[in-house]
């Protein structure tokens, strides 16, 4: 009986793996149209007519798209094009969600007219705002009544407060040249200045023309780590030139170098101070040498209002105080000569009029009176419809979101649920337009966040070292993680929430250079999506940095906007190979950049010059024959979707902003192995040491997710608070490894006798290598594996996986075909140049 038992249990237990193969091969070869790739639809560069949106949306459907994300871009003169919010806009908006609902399409709706979130409705004090300040000195020879007339620091301006306290007359800074010289194709230029007798000077400032591509504005794209950034388009910059000195006036010693300041999309910030361990001399001079840019494109170098200062100061701190985002470069700096006694610093804002007249009494000696307050940073909606282009809402008010929402998204919302074609989501692009700083109110939330108040520091948001050097650079990063907080919970969360009350998924890139924590950002709404470009012929980092958003925050879904700016002259098989770099970052949606709305049937609109064509359209010479390309996307991604993920890393990144996979700084991770990045609020509020379960990983997330070990990445600040919490999760059982330290991943994964989730041996390099991502679904192992290289690949592979058998799955052709498996889960794989397959173990 009980033989017979076993028997028939062990019959049913083959059968339900059998059939549950049966539904994963049928949910394979013939994916869902959730699983489906979407297009950003781009409107507003022509009329829009009836019979175009219908045969656009056809063609979608016939091909094998799965939705479409109305957007209104515009890269062109828009002739014809019908003013946003127009009756006219309103009638076709409405029969493109009809449309679409008829033939199954999903309908989405960008949160914009032309990128990201703004418009007329955004007022300047709703919009992104800035930190300014006038610094008024004062020198009395004995106690008297002065009364001042505090110069407003820029248009639009919002008081935060003004502080009063007691300095030397010798510390003021020197100016040695306020006018702006100018310099072209690498010719040398010398500022000089004779002192009249010896100074001390400890940091040098002034202004320069923005060059280059900056650095927090590129896409960080693989490649083994280096002492300097590098990126997508990311060309390092040499130094302008040099500040020397001298105490005769014939023999020069260099006190520092002059970095360039880097040119980053929204950005207007020209100034830069660097600090340097004092020197003294008579006679100073910048020499401006040896400035252009290795391919000679950069021949102009201009520079202005020059000054010395005797006072040590925060280096580069236009910077830290988040008025530029750049990657910074720590040098040896001076002491704290001049440093302000935070004892001396007084609130003096309650005397301050309307007006900016103030009268104090002051005591004999210099007294520095510095007014702080907000300005509008200037950040502008672009590329959309003219008539409702306005500034961009600040990302640091949960007020502006809602302003947003409610006069654009909202009103579509509504409108389109009245017809009965809800949009089934809002999608919001890559935020371009330049830093923020403050917002109305954020002193209060700094108080809140960090524990202190922020008024006796506001002179460290000026450069100056409040306290001691190490004090001044822990509030100033305290500073830049409160923006980033406040980003994340007041923007991105509100959206989320306004959102989810309206019952629509909320997908989202993050910031591109603004002092932000991309993890954190995308980890506050449904779907974290990242970005690929064509012209990344060897993918990055932004997919990798989405899709850690989604296992450490919850999320299914990791999308990517994807194939951008590709070319008319791109094949469908040339794309699929960098779809499979994102796919192998753990993407499993892409909604492709982009599609232009073609209005007529008989002729196409002509972007065949455009600097940004967009090509995914019925009237491409090639959309005939581009089935299989999205066919085998949905296949990609509905395999991809199953499970769970299983990635055995996660690398801290640590806290300094702005946060996001920086590929200089990565450690080389051997092959074998897949890793996410987390940043401090995972750290500290999703992470935990795992009961149960374990073989999975000790390190738990919460919702779900595990990993094998935490890393943690050189050249990256780790707070006493992480630091603990990094201690507590490796005394509870969770391996770290200690890039800080010295260790090596492959040393510390030795330690901790953790073997690769996939064995394999490529070259192992960016542009030849073989890469893979694996779900662990249940009843089988999923491998997704791509020969991302010109020469096949034959070799043995060992799975890690509890499974006996495995199938390749080729989701190009559709075939399956079963792999000898040994003992050891070794498979033999056989892999074309940039060939894909799954691996299905069961």
């Amino acid at each position: 009986m009980k033989k017979r038992l076993l028997t028939t249990l062990m019959a049913m237990a083959t059968m339900a793996s059998v059939a549950a193969d049966d539904a994963l091969w049928q949910r394979f070869a013939s994916p869902s149209d959730e699983a489906r790739t979407k297009v950003w639809w781009f409107h507003g560069e022509t009329e829009t007519t009836e019979e175009g949106i219908d045969a656009d949306l056809e063609a979608f459907k016939e091909k094998g798209v799965g939705g479409v994300v109305f957007y209104d871009q515009v890269h062109g003169d828009a002739a014809g094009a019908f003013p946003s919010m127009s009756p006219e806009w309103w009638r076709m908006l409405k029969h493109a969600a009809r449309k679409a609902r008829q033939l199954g399409l999903t309908f989405e709706v960008a949160a914009s007219n032309g990128y990201v979130s703004g418009g007329p409705w955004i007022t300047p004090e709703l919009g992104m705002r800035k930190t300014a300040m006038v610094d008024t000195v004062v020198t009395v020879v004995e106690r008297q009544s002065v009364t001042l007339r505090l110069a407003y620091p820029g248009k639009g301006f919002s008081d935060i407060a003004t502080v009063m306290f007691p300095d030397k007359e010798s510390l003021k800074d020197i100016c040695i040249e306020p006018r702006r010289l100018t310099a072209e194709d690498n010719r040398p230029l010398t500022i000089s200045y004779d002192a009249g007798r010896t100074l001390s000077i400890a940091a040098i400032s002034y202004a320069t023309n923005p060059r280059g591509k900056g650095s927090t504005g590129s896409m960080n794209i693989p490649g083994r780590p280096r002492e300097r950034y590098f990126g997508a388009g990311f060309v390092d910059l040499p130094p302008i030139g040099d500040l020397e000195y001298s105490a005769d006036g014939r023999t020069w010693e260099r006190a520092a170098q002059l970095p360039a300041v880097e040119n980053v999309i929204g950005h207007k910030s020209k100034e830069r101070t660097v600090s340097f361990p004092s020197v003294s001399g008579r006679y100073f001079r910048v020499r401006l040498h040896d400035w252009m840019d290795s391919e000679g494109k950069l021949n102009k170098l201009q520079i202005e209002n020059v000054r010395l200062s005797a006072r040590d100061r925060i280096d580069n701190w236009q910077v830290k105080a988040g008025l530029r985002t750049e990657v910074y470069y720590p040098h040896e700096e001076g002491e704290d000569t001049g440093a302000v006694d935070p004892a001396t610093v007084s609130d003096v804002s309650g005397v301050v009029g309307p007006d900016g007249t103030v009268t104090l009494t002051l005591e004999p000696g210099t007294w520095h009176i510095m007014r702080f307050g907000h300005v509008p940073t200037g950040g502008r909606t672009k590329h959309g419809r003219k008539n409702l282009l306005g500034l961009e809402a600040s990302v640091m008010s949960a007020e502006a979101a809602r302003v947003h929402y409610d006069h654009y998204f909202g009103a579509i919302c509504d409108t389109l649920s009245a017809i009965g074609c809800k949009p089934d989501g809002m999608a919001m692009d890559s935020h371009e337009a330049g830093i923020q700083n403050w917002a109305e109110g954020f002193e209060k939330r700094f108080s809140r966040i960090n524990g202190y108040d922020i008024t006796t520091w506001l002179p460290a948001l000026a450069g100056y070292i409040v306290g001691d050097r190490d004090k001044t650079e822990r509030m100033l990063l305290d500073f830049r993680k409160a923006i980033a907080s406040t980003i994340s919970s007041e923007f991105y969360s509100t959206f989320a929430r306004l959102c989810h009350e309206d019952g629509v998924n909320f997908t989202s890139q993050a910031m591109l250079n603004i002092d932000a924590d991309n993890i954190s950002c995308r980890g506050r709404v449904d779907k974290p999506q990242g970005e690929f470009w064509a012209y990344q012929a060897n993918g990055n980092y932004d997919c990798l940095d989405a899709a850690s958003a989604a296992h450490l925050y919850g999320h299914a879904i990791a999308s990517a906007e994807a194939f951008t700016d590709s070319p008319y002259r791109s094949t469908w098989d040339e794309l699929l190979r960098i779809a499979n770099l994102a796919y192998c970052k753990g993407t499993n949606e892409f909604v492709v950049c982009a599609s232009s709305y073609q209005p007529w049937l008989d002729r196409k609109y002509d972007d065949d010059n455009s600097k940004h064509p967009y090509i995914f359209h019925r009237l491409n010479p090639n959309w005939a024959t581009s089935g299989k390309f999205w066919n085998y996307q949905a296949r990609c991604s509905q395999l991809l979707r199953e499970g769970r993920p299983v990635v055995d890393l996660c690398i801290y990144l640590g806290e300094d902003l702005p946060l996001k996979t920086m590929a200089y700084k990565l450690p080389i991770v051997p092959e074998g192995y897949n890793f996410d990045v987390c940043t401090y609020d995972a750290l500290m509020h999703r992470f935990s040491v795992a009961s149960q379960d374990t073989a999975q990983g000790r390190l738990a997330v919460s919702g779900g997710m595990r990993y094998k070990a935490l890393v943690i990445q050189d050249r990256t600040f780790v707070s006493a608070e992480a630091q603990r919490k990094i201690e507590q999760l490796e005394r509870g059982g969770v391996p770290v490894i200690w890039c800080n330290r010295g260790e090596t991943v492959a040393e510390g994964l030795r330690r901790h006798g953790i073997g690769p989730d996939l064995a394999l041996r490529s070259a192992d390099k960016p542009d030849d290598k073989v890469c893979f991502y694996h779900r662990q679904a249940d009843g089988a192992d999923i491998y997704f594996v791509y020969n991302h290289s010109s020469n096949d690949y034959d070799a043995p592979v060992t799975l890690r996986t509890k499974f006996g058998t495995a199938e390749i799955w080729n989701p190009y052709t559709v075939e399956r075909k079963k792999a000898s498996m040994t003992a050891g889960k070794t498979v033999q794989l056989h892999l074309e140049p940039y060939q894909s397959a799954f691996i299905v173990a069961r």
